[in-house]
């Protein structure tokens, strides 16, 4: 695409996300066992479905990034890559705050906060600067972090049950869906 030739840099900050993502999914390969470690009550999660999840949401990533990269323009290249962008911010902020709550080491916190998360708040802040997409959808998108965000810190185990949960609903038909 010729838009490609014009953002260079754009188009190598949002490579970096799925790998980023990836990286993070991999520190966080043994999420279950630390969850069921720190909030005891929480309900047995089946960790090989979680895990399906977890590679699902890292080939996902990767399409998603491809899908972006080839749009007609950088305009809807932007537009497409941005919600990816919020997901690392997320995963920055609650990573982060995460590793200050418990006071340890929390699986995925280094390549939240060294990787995933700051190329993700590259990428915004070139997409708002050079005027990529209008600021009023970079700003829904930081709403919905900060919103998401606000649910975290209230009670970071019952957010957290509901996500486990979640993903292990999806990892057990992805299963299902390829004979497992």
């Amino acid at each position: 695409m010729a838009w490609q030739a014009a953002y260079p840099g754009f188009v190598r900050m949002a490579w970096l996300l799925p790998l980023g993502f990836t990286l993070l999914e991999v520190e966080q390969w043994n999420i279950v066992a630390f969850c069921e470690t720190h909030f005891p009550g929480l309900p047995t999660t089946n960790a090989a479905y979680m895990r399906v999840t977890q590679f699902a949401g890292v080939l996902i990533s990767w399409l998603w990034t491809r899908a972006a990269m080839r749009a007609r323009s950088a305009r809807r290249a932007a537009f497409g890559i941005l919600p990816l962008v919020a997901i690392g911010l997320f995963e920055a902020l609650s990573h982060a705050c995460a590793a200050l709550y418990f006071r340890a080491y929390v699986p995925g916190m280094v390549m939240a906060l060294t990787v995933f998360g700051p190329a993700s708040l590259l990428l915004a802040r070139r997409v708002w600067r050079d005027g990529l997409v209008a600021r009023a959808y970079v700003i829904g998108l930081a709403v919905f972090v900060l919103l998401d965000f606000g649910t975290w810190l209230i009670r970071p185990e019952i957010d957290l049950a509901n996500k486990l949960e979640a993903g292990e609903r999806i990892g057990a038909a992805l299963a299902r869906l390829v004979g497992q």
